[in-house]
């Protein structure tokens, strides 16, 4: 693992973090994407803040004003968080809905976020929301491209005629983001974060985890509506990491070897599995390597432990 100088900055506003970012590494890479041929691509800084300018520009010019709330349900990918950006840029408040929510709740989440714009990743999925929640939106956009019957403008037509001026109209204390909670315990609640909030939760996680730094490569697969990942997307922006966008998350296991993150995040279910797969691997094989499996799982532990304690050392087993 890199140990170099963190290249921390700092705001009080998410678009600010990202305009930040863009001036003090702008050719750096920051966004990580599949292209059609299977070759991963990547955007620079100012190329992120760029397309988020445009984002801005397209979002004002069909009617988003700071203060409206925008939903986005679609899988994680570079559109996702640019779309984002650029909401919160207008001052909008951004709603992440995941793609998979039950149709019974998703009129009930659109209604209480008050939801008036909607970003989808297909067109597809207005049929699942019932009249009344479309007939309270002003405009909704496709990242994929649309037939018009829905009434969905299309992501890329839009931005390529979009102005890059850079306007932010985004403030400390204002909303930008609504997530809501599982439901595991009853209905969704929704709860709001301001641009200072989300900022100051970013310092703290760096402080805590000096893993993310100034060109780790991280995984984003988990699903953008979920607030976990969002925090470690905004942290690779203050600190000039680089985000590999992954849509399905089943196929994370097959892009692991190529990204190589220097953090990986998941919920605990997926280390649970990993965990108990690679154990069965190994009851099936030699004795001598499951010998040295034991080992080297123990010494990983006590390194995270002295890691923890700010110690160097760590009483290491040997064979």
């Amino acid at each position: 693992m890199s140990r170099r100088e963190p290249a921390s900055i700092t705001a009080e506003t998410l678009p600010g973090l990202l305009a930040e970012r863009a001036r003090h590494t702008p050719a750096s890479p920051a966004q990580w994407a599949l292209g059609p041929d299977g070759t991963w691509r990547a955007t620079s800084w100012r190329g992120y803040f760029d397309a988020a300018s445009r984002a801005a520009s397209l979002l004002r010019e069909l009617g988003l004003k700071p203060g409206d709330r925008i939903g986005i349900m679609a899988l994680s990918s570079p559109e996702w968080d640019i779309a984002q950006m650029g909401a919160l840029a207008v001052g909008a408040t951004v709603v992440g809905i995941d793609v998979h929510e039950h149709d019974a709740r998703l009129a009930a989440m659109l209604d209480m976020a008050r939801i008036t714009a909607l970003v989808v990743g297909e067109e597809r999925m207005l049929a699942r929301l019932p009249g009344t929640a479309r007939d309270r939106l002003r405009f909704v956009i496709s990242l994929a491209p649309v037939t018009g019957a829905s009434g969905a403008a299309h992501w890329d037509m839009l931005m390529e005629n979009a102005d890059t001026q850079w306007v932010s109209q985004a403030a400390p204390d204002n909303h930008a983001l609504i997530v809501f909670t599982s439901g595991t315990t009853g209905a969704p609640k929704a709860i709001a974060y301001t641009h200072r909030q989300v900022c100051l939760a970013c310092d703290s996680i760096l402080e805590a985890f000096s893993d993310i730094q100034a060109g780790s490569r991280l995984a984003c697969w988990l699903p953008l509506s979920n607030l976990f990942q969002r925090m470690i997307n905004f942290c690779a922006i203050a600190r000039g990491g680089e985000t590999y966008y992954v849509a399905d998350p089943r196929d994370i296991m097959r892009h692991l070897p190529r990204i190589a993150p220097q953090v990986f995040i998941a919920v605990p279910r997926f280390y649970e599995k990993f965990y108990a797969g690679i154990r069965a691997r190994m009851q099936s094989g030699p004795r001598w390597r499951r010998r040295l499996f034991e080992i080297a799982m123990d010494n990983a532990r006590m390194l995270a432990i002295a890691r923890c304690s700010g110690s160097r050392r760590a009483p290491l087993r040997r064979l």
